[in-house]
């Protein structure tokens, strides 16, 4: 999930800010977390992008991640830090604690960006892990400096270092229940048809069920789940992931990679009609297994190159007893309603002789008539077709998770 300063309680340990060895790319360490939990690689990597933006604009762009500043407070400690190093060029620190975050500003930065340091440390905390949030950190005051000076600003961007393997205590299974929707007998089957339906397709179908958002979104709640614990085959990370939330009684499918494809906007509209019943019925199980059933069925028809859409959508759910019962009643009142209209209308009359008797007196005079047919015309125009565009003209729409990977999918109340 995003990070928090309230997550920084893992920091450890204290500050160095040490000067670096001749063999490394960039001539003094810009990027130091003393803790530990960014990798000695993850860290020269992103002083080496740290150090191109130096040599592009000529400003420092620092981060420092410790435990606890000691007797100093976080400003002083940050100020301290950079001004040893750097004294007074231009440039900036991002300093973090336990509990703690500060922006110190040296030189024309001070010009640049003071109050803009809200804005930079939102932009980073959509990192998803503390790697992540220094390279966001760095990319945001990039850009901001490509606006600033235009005419330093390199033919082409910066290349930041493409994220990490996710590490082993972040791997979750295919099916997480935390909202303990299932029995254990349930759970041990549905886990075992999503990992057979996975390894055969290819692809992740994953189910998860939690208690409550905790302030997110559904949608970025199941886009940072899935990028977070590594879900997904491939290198565009292949996959679905149905979650369940039951506090507010949320329901949200993220879609990933070939995952787009195979859920079109129209194909996971009608799959909704497939487990939503069972879902708000508190049929749990059932309506799990149905997604997971109904994915295996949207894989194998995307292979074919024609994914469900709007022009070839699967056959709605039919239930035939609730149906013909509904449609038994619905037949009897209209016939009552019918039957007493007609009556309504009838009046009380006695049969005449004569014709004469139902025409007003010189009201009509025929003198003579005859019966000769003339001509006859008729037009017929056909019933147009309905048309698809206003399924919204088929395909997935997509949008960006805070990791920056990109989803589709949609949810709703249940």
């Amino acid at each position: 999930m995003k990070i928090k300063k309230t997550v920084t309680a893992l920091l450890a340990v204290l500050m160095v800010f040490s000067l670096s060895s001749a063999v490394m790319a960039y001539d003094v360490k810009q990027i130091d977390d003393t803790t530990g939990i960014i990798s000695d690689e993850e860290q020269e990597l992103l002083n080496d992008t740290a150090y191109e933006i130096y040599k592009a604009y000529g400003y420092r762009i620092c981060f420092l991640m410790i435990n606890d500043p000691g007797k100093y407070s976080t400003i002083e400690y940050a100020e301290n830090s950079y001004d040893y190093i750097f004294g007074s060029a231009d440039g900036m620190l991002l300093m973090m604690t336990d509990d703690e975050w500060y922006l110190h500003l040296s030189g024309e930065a001070k010009m640049y960006f003071e109050g803009k340091d809200d804005e930079i440390w939102a932009y980073a905390l959509n990192g998803s892990t503390y790697a992540d949030f220094v390279k966001l950190y760095l990319e945001k005051v990039n850009m901001m400096l490509g606006e600033i000076y235009p005419d330093k600003k390199p033919e082409q961007s910066t290349e930041f270092y493409n994220k990490p393997e996710i590490p082993d205590e972040r791997l979750l299974p295919r099916l997480v229940d935390d909202a303990d929707l299932l029995t254990p007998s349930e759970e041990t089957e549905l886990l075992a048809l999503l990992d057979e339906i996975s390894e055969r397709q290819q692809m992740d179908v994953v189910v998860i069920t939690a208690n409550s958002l905790e302030g997110y979104s559904a949608m970025a709640y199941a886009d940072d789940i899935y990028d977070y614990c590594g879900y997904g085959f491939g290198e565009n990370r292949d996959g679905m992931l149905l979650l369940v939330s039951m506090a507010d009684r949320d329901w949200w499918v993220s879609t990933c990679g070939y995952g787009i494809t195979v859920i079109t906007d129209a194909g996971l509209e009608r799959m909704s009609e497939m487990f939503l019943p069972s879902l708000s019925d508190g049929k749990y199980f059932k309506a799990f297994k149905t997604f997971a059933e109904q994915c295996d069925n949207y894989i194998t028809q995307a292979k074919t190159g024609e994914p469900y859409d709007v022009s070839n959508l699967p056959k709605k759910p039919f239930n035939t007893l609730k149906n013909l019962g509904i449609a038994a009643v619905a037949g009897i009142v209209i016939a009552i309603v019918t039957v007493m209209i007609l009556k309504g209308q009838l009046k009380s009359v006695s049969l005449q002789t004569g014709a004469s008797d139902y025409t007003c007196p010189g009201s009509l005079r025929i003198t003579a008539s005859s019966d000769n047919f003339r001509t006859k015309s008729v037009s017929r125009v056909k019933k147009p077709e309905p048309s698809s565009s206003s399924s919204g003209g088929g395909g997935s729409s997509t949008h960006t998770s805070s990791s920056g990977s990109s989803h589709g999918g949609g949810g709703g109340k249940f």
